[in-house]
């Protein structure tokens, strides 16, 4: 049985409620307009407090198909607010120029300050909705991702400063990741000192540590970031295998990259891989097949290389330091080629 990647978030039933519930209030109060404009003689001060509960329902819901969830693409329902502002605000002025033009001194008075309310409530609501739209926290998480993973090339090409050598994808009799071996470059010296060489990763001196989260080996977008046991996983892996930049057992060397420093995957995102950070274990580019956000068996789980909760690729580093973001439609062949560092293709455009 295949599992779909990415999965659907925890709890997502509540975001399709949500999303039904922000297209059925734009309709409603769209209707409602429409009705009310035909009918508008008969325009009460309490339908100014309705309107009002309509726009704020639907901002409120609104919030829902903005958020972190946006497995199923859906995240322009969003812009539903919108209409259902629009018909809302107007509902609400119609209202309050009836009040005004037929009221007394008492009620325009009234109508004076409710519009001063509208009019400053109104335009912060929109400029504030207006700016998630348009910097959705998709984009957030995808902006900080792409930073731990500068973070993650700039630690690389110091430590390879240093030892003359990219760190290797796993070292020692106990093996080591590579994730713990770059922590002082990543100026975590006090959580690498705490870690026991002579230990495995998963024995009892070491296991305190997989449970503590490493942001920057962490994505945000993540909603499966850790397993049943409390364990951190990495968002992040060294491509390991024949002609890969994690397959020399003593860390590849900047000179040993004949294909081109900018054509060479060094770390990649590997969400569906679920590897705990301080696992030494990593992506094989020779065992799983070559692709991004491929279905896996379990839950959270992708078989192929590359895999991350962002909306249609993933972000991944290359041997030169730089961080591009990889389409999942991206050609197989092309993936391959990008994947080894000696192989003598020639890649011009991925």
């Amino acid at each position: 049985m295949e599992f779909l990647f990415p999965p659907a978030p925890p709890n997502y039933d509540v975001v399709i409620y949500a999303r039904v519930a922000l297209v059925a209030c734009s309709l409603i109060s769209v209707a409602v307009l429409a009705w009310r404009l035909k009918n508008w003689k008969s325009i009460r001060k309490r339908e100014i407090i309705l309107w009002w509960l309509a726009a704020t329902v639907s901002g409120v819901v609104s919030t829902f198909a903005i958020s972190r969830y946006v497995y199923d693409g859906n995240q322009r329902l969003a812009l539903m607010f919108q209409p259902t502002l629009v018909a809302s605000a107007a509902g609400i002025i119609i209202g309050l120029l009836k009040i005004h033009n037929q009221g007394t001194v008492r009620e325009r008075k009234e109508w004076i300050g409710w519009n001063a309310v509208v009019v400053v409530g109104l335009f912060l609501w929109t400029a504030m909705d207006l700016t998630k739209l348009r910097h959705p926290i998709a984009a957030t998480h995808r902006n900080v991702c792409r930073q731990n993973l500068r973070m993650v090339g700039t630690a690389m090409h110091t430590y390879h400063e240093s030892k003359n050598r990219f760190p290797p994808a796993a070292s020692g009799l106990r093996p080591i990741s590579w994730r713990v071996i770059l922590l002082p470059y990543l100026e975590e010296q006090a959580v690498y000192d705490r870690y026991h060489r002579g230990s495995a990763w998963d024995e009892a001196d070491n296991l305190p540590l997989a449970r503590e989260r490493m942001n920057v080996f962490s994505c945000p977008a993540d909603y499966y970031p850790k397993n049943t046991d409390g364990q951190w996983y990495t968002a992040y892996s060294m491509p390991t295998g024949v002609h890969s930049v994690g397959a020399n057992p003593k860390g590849t060397k900047l000179g040993d990259i004949t294909d081109g420093t900018g054509n060479t995957l060094l770390i990649v995102e590997a969400c569906g891989a679920q590897i705990v950070w301080t696992e030494p274990r990593d992506v094989n580019i020779d065992l799983q097949p070559a692709g991004i956000n491929l279905n896996g068996s379990r839950r959270g789980n992708s078989a192929g290389w590359l895999s991350s909760y962002h909306a249609h690729g993933t972000h991944v580093v290359f041997a030169d330091g730089s961080v591009r973001f990889l389409s999942q439609t991206i050609d197989v062949d092309i993936l391959k080629k990008l994947a080894t560092i000696d192989g003598g293709e020639q890649v011009d455009d991925f």
